[in-house]
């Protein structure tokens, strides 16, 4: 059985992503896949934290619309803002797989937008300071 992490540290890894992405979005646009991939992470990383802290369980999955109704289902109010979290899933799915020049500068930043008021939820929920 593998141990899963704490709630904590998965807001490590979300941070961690999140500061990787901001590094990268100010270097070529041809790098905008990756920067949505590290904010689609971060998003997703806060997202499994806030499951876990509701003892919900942990799918194995880059579904950003299913885990956020997954919460809704722990019992937890999502934001509205949030639900546009949903729309970064491709960037870990299908455009990790894209050329390059497939995802445009704005998407990348509309996803390092979104990944931050992930986080900042979820460490509001889970009682973390950043």
């Amino acid at each position: 059985m593998i141990e899963l992490l704490l709630p904590p540290q998965w807001l490590v890894r979300c941070r961690r992503h999140l500061a990787a992405a901001n590094i990268l979005e100010v270097q070529p646009p041809d790098l905008a896949a990756g920067v949505g991939f590290l904010a689609q992470q971060c998003a997703e990383c806060a997202l499994k934290a806030v499951l876990i802290w509701r003892e919900a369980d942990l799918p194995r999955t880059h579904d950003l619309g299913d885990l956020l109704s997954r919460i809704r289902t722990a019992g937890v109010d999502v934001p509205p803002e949030l639900l546009e979290l949903a729309a970064l899933a491709a960037f870990a799915v299908e455009l990790r797989y894209a050329a390059p020049d497939t995802v445009n500068v704005e998407s990348a930043r509309t996803a390092t937008r979104l990944a931050p008021a992930a986080l900042n939820w979820a460490q509001y929920l889970i009682g973390v300071a950043g």
